[in-house]
């Protein structure tokens, strides 16, 4: 979402320890989709995009490097959020860790892999397009999808999530920042 004005803007602002410059008065507001490196992040991944840049999959020299800072990264992160390492999954962006996700509850539901244990996925009218997308596919396999609609904000409304939810639900899935709107989901659950 970048927007222009006819206001003077300054060409550089501060994000943390970033400078964005458009050069034209143009501000990037949509840091949820991409935004540029940090410095540390490109410093600490410089060796692996020029010297040790092998398949960690491989049995090779370059492979095993690759796979110690891949191991080595992967237990970093779940030191930093309480879990274990084998929880940790990387993938190469939102959408696939999005499929990988909803795919994978889902599936889970196939409990004797002929029929459904439960079927009834809910979402709301604004989710990004790997989201709504990987529920039509997932409909295909007798999954019911219901889109609940949001306020004239983008705001779901809890009273409409709640008539939704039967006992064949087993999946919710909302949007908390819906970055076309710039809003933050609210959902008070007491």
């Amino acid at each position: 979402c970048v927007f222009t004005t006819p206001v003077e803007l300054p060409t550089q602002i501060s994000v943390g320890a970033m400078e964005t410059d458009s050069g034209d008065g143009a501000i990037y507001l949509d840091y949820n989709a991409s935004c540029p490196l940090h410095p540390q992040v490109i410093d600490a991944m410089r060796p692996f995009l020029f010297q040790h840049y092998g398949n960690p999959s491989s049995s090779h020299i370059f492979g095993a490097h690759a796979k110690s800072a891949l191991e080595e990264s992967r237990t970093q992160v779940a030191k930093l959020i309480g879990a274990e390492a084998s929880e940790i999954v990387f993938t190469s962006g939102g959408s696939e860790s999005i499929n990988f996700a909803l795919k994978g509850v889902a599936f889970n539901q196939f409990g004797d892999g002929r029929s459904l244990r439960k079927h009834r996925i809910i979402t709301s009218a604004v989710e990004h397009p790997a989201v709504s997308q990987t529920l039509q596919y997932l409909s295909r396999f007798g999954f019911e999808i219901v889109t609940i609609p949001v306020d004239p904000t983008g705001m779901v409304r809890l009273e409409d999530l709640v008539a939704a939810i039967n006992d064949s639900t087993f999946l919710v899935t909302v949007m908390h920042a819906v970055r076309d709107l710039f809003n933050l989901l609210r959902l008070d659950f007491k």
